[in-house]
This record gives C-alpha cells, structure tokens and sequence, in this order.
C-alpha cells in the first residue's frame, strides 16, 4: 500500500511538471494547439491527414508552428516525444531526436504536408502498417531551448 501511495505521488507530481508540454490524442486537432513557449517561441502544434502519392489511405501526421516573438533571429532545439502505449518514443536526448531550426525575426516555420521541413513534422499513423494493437497517446515538448 505504501508504495502505491508514493507511486501515485510521484504520477501526480510529474503530470504537473510537463502538463503543459504534452497533448494528449483527443486534444490533437486541425487547430493549432499551445504545446510549450518561453520569452522568445510560442510552439504550436496541429494534426492532419496527407495524402501521400501512390498510397490510397492518408497518413496521419502532427505538424509543428514555432513563432519568434522577438526582434531577432532565434535558434530554437526541441525534442518531440510520441506516446504509445503508454510509452514514449524519441524521448531520450541523442542526436537524432534532438531538432534544431533557426527562425528570422517576428516570423513563424510551419509543418506542412508539403514537408518542405522534415523537422517540423511527426508520423502518428501509417496506412502501410497494421496498428490495431497500437494506440496514439498523444505528443510532447521536450528540452526547448533557444538562442
């Protein structure tokens, strides 16, 4: 008993520590969604459905909207973890989780199905692979940090 006492605690605590910073799958729209800011970014995020080429189901992709609210140019490194399952994909910080973009002043990047930047974009869902044992969570901010 104790210890699912000090096990919910620290669920408890740790919802509020990155409570903002995760959507969960059932908030995840076609409107942009606050995923995380600081004095310099607001990061927003959206989900949509692109029609890939020759694939006649769509793929479920969420896309990302990093908006410089500064004078200057900003570096901007993030991390974006997946949840499946339960479980996190792409949050431990290696070279290829982290992403980096660099914004001009008072501008914005935005993902699209264009994905002329691959940086701003994340696969929920391909057509090609059978997932009816696998659920989508939802997407969370990791490690922001600008420049």
């Amino acid at each position: 008993m104790k210890t699912f006492l000090i096990f919910s605690s620290v669920l408890l605590l740790s919802g509020g520590a990155f409570g903002q910073s995760l959507v969960k799958a059932d908030q995840l729209s076609s409107e942009w969604t606050l995923l995380g800011s600081n004095e310099q970014v607001n990061f927003e995020i959206s989900r949509s459905e692109c029609q890939i080429s020759t694939v006649s189901k769509p793929f479920d992709y969420a896309f990302v909207k990093i908006t410089n609210k500064t004078n200057s140019e900003v570096q901007v490194n993030f991390q974006l973890g997946s949840w499946f399952n339960g479980e996190c994909v792409d949050c431990e910080t290696t070279a290829e989780t982290v992403r980096s973009i660099t914004l001009k002043p008072n501008s914005a990047q935005i993902g699209d199905c264009t994905f002329a930047n691959g940086q701003l974009s994340v696969l929920i869902k391909n057509p090609l692979i059978p997932t009816s044992d696998v659920t989508f969570d939802g997407i969370q901010l990791l490690n922001l940090n600008t420049k």
